[in-house]
């Protein structure tokens, strides 16, 4: 971000109960005089990326916020020869939107690229495939949206989010001030594809904006990362049904796999069940033993 021809932007930096050395590191560069523009938001206990995400927003000044994911690295040149830089081409994307339509100001949001890659000493480095291609309409991994197109988001929330004592947190039991994102998605999964769904019905447009690049690194995958992957799926599932319990139309119902066609083709795939997470880790973790977890 040092590359940024912004004269005007703030990195909030929430902290949502790391223990790995963020918020000392944080401490002793600004008191060094460095990370000047950097917002640190510390939480107590770990809370999930919903609860992170409203603390961030909330403790923002900007009129237009970007997020981005703990696990992606932002371009410092945008990701393309002569680029300007990762914000300022979410910036030209949103103001080239916006122009092309009048009165309608905050309605655009950018969508930047997303790269994956297992390559964690030069993530940049990773090519744009196929398969990081994404249809998903609003996701937090790279997007740049107004303050007041998420607020006009919230007006779509549940009516008990909406009260100035917010909402109790599944997970930490703790009252929580409400939106952009639904405090009942506190567990792993959808929480920005149901605001996105909010968006959409509140009349927001996406924008791309592929010259705003963000690398987005993930370990290749081992044999112990198995039954916490197992964990994060069964979370991803119930949060799933509880996203088209609240949206229960066809865009919802395909996203989450909630569809008879969807139903029929798990009792397929998994011979009615018998292959799953306890019959298949044998072979799972001998394909990984092997270096094709691909498989």
């Amino acid at each position: 971000l040092r590359h940024a021809p912004l004269v005007e932007y703030e990195v909030v930096v929430v902290d949502d109960g790391s223990t790995d050395g963020t918020g000392e590191y944080i401490r002793s560069e600004q008191a060094a005089g460095r990370l000047g523009r950097v917002v640190y938001v510390p939480l107590e206990r770990n809370g999930g990326a919903t609860r992170a995400r409203n603390a961030g927003v909330r403790a923002s000044r900007g009129e237009t916020i970007v997020f981005i994911d703990s696990d992606l690295v932002p371009h410092a040149r945008g990701g393309a020869v002569g680029g300007l830089g990762f914000l300022a081409e979410h910036a030209l994307a949103l103001d080239a939107a916006r122009a092309a339509e009048p009165g309608q100001s905050d309605r655009a949001f950018t969508y930047g690229r997303v790269v994956n890659t297992h390559d964690f000493d030069d993530p940049t480095s990773e090519p744009f495939k196929l398969s990081d291609r994404s249809a998903a309409f609003f996701a937090t991994g790279n997007v740049a949206i107004s303050r007041a197109r998420l607020a006009d988001a919230c007006a779509l929330l549940p009516e008990r989010q909406r009260t100035p004592e917010g909402v109790r947190d599944e997970r930490t039991g703790q009252l929580e001030a409400c939106g952009p994102f639904d405090a009942a998605f506190s567990s792993y999964g959808w929480e920005d594809l149901e605001l996105g769904e909010r968006l959409r019905q509140r009349g927001a447009r996406i924008a791309h904006a592929p010259r705003a690049v963000g690398f987005h690194w993930h370990p290749a995958l081992s044999a112990a990362q198995l039954p916490a992957l197992l964990e994060t799926e069964r979370q991803r599932g119930a949060n799933g049904a509880r996203f088209f319990a609240r949206h229960p139309n066809w865009r919802v119902a395909l996203m989450t796999q909630l569809t008879p066609l969807h139903a029929c083709a798990w009792a397929v795939l998994t011979l009615g069940g018998l292959l799953n997470g306890a019959t298949l880790r044998p072979l799972a973790s001998a394909l990984c033993e092997a270096k094709r977890p691909g498989l």
